[in-house]
């Protein structure tokens, strides 16, 4: 395999270059990004900052890189597709598999899990609802690394194929079904009472009629 400036390597996650705030020395590869709605750029994914629209992850080595870049041109044979980017360009994964780092704070990660951001800024947690960044590749823990691990602080870069989705919460259905049906109790028991106003309302015509020819 190899990568788009061929200059070889086998990678296998598709980037594209966005741009940064150089006086931001939080973000580092591996960590989940978000765009800054203020400033359109590129930064570290925080919630605690409001930083929660996920882009997609700080790729260590992209296979295949595009986007427009000011030294693009300087790109050639033997050189890799992050040799010339400039301070501002960072490769965000778009998609494919990007080692990620992940922490515990949504418990144990199994290969399969849905992967969306922790309360650590940068980090993913296994989830089952909400903004999902991708599908985890590798477990965490492994067998070798659990006796060691003590505290959702504990953190890890695991491999994850990336691709942005929203998973929505299982009992959304359930509740809704639940009011449709409430709903549709209550148009049954009016009808039920319409039907008898009316009964009533035919009743009291007949009655009217009958004074009329008594009188």
């Amino acid at each position: 395999c190899s990568d788009a400036a061929g200059g070889g390597g086998c990678t296998a996650d598709y980037a594209e270059v966005y741009h940064r705030d150089v006086r931001d020395n939080s973000l580092a590869m591996t960590d989940i990004l978000a765009l800054d709605t203020t400033t359109g750029k590129v930064t570290q994914a925080n919630k605690a900052k409001g930083k929660t629209t996920l882009l997609g992850v700080y790729s260590t080595a992209p296979g295949t890189l595009i986007g427009q870049r000011k030294n693009s041109i300087d790109l050639g044979i033997g050189k890799g597709v992050m040799d010339n980017l400039d301070p501002d360009e960072i490769p965000v994964a778009l998609v494919g598999r990007v080692p990620t780092k992940v922490n515990l704070e949504g418990g144990e990660i199994k290969i399969g899990d849905q992967i969306g951001l922790s309360s650590v800024p940068g980090t993913g947690m296994k989830i089952t609802k909400g903004q999902s960044i991708g599908i985890a590749l590798q477990p965490f823990p492994t067998p070798s690394n659990s006796p060691l691990l003590r505290g959702r602080e504990k953190t890890a870069t695991i491999e994850v194929f990336v691709r942005l989705s929203y998973l929505y919460d299982e009992s959304f259905v359930p509740i809704w079904d639940g009011k449709i049906d409430n709903v549709l109790t209550e148009i049954r028991d009016l009808k039920k009472r319409v039907d008898i106003n009316s009964a009533d309302l035919e009743k009291l015509k007949q009655e009217v009629k009958d004074i009329k020819r008594k009188k």
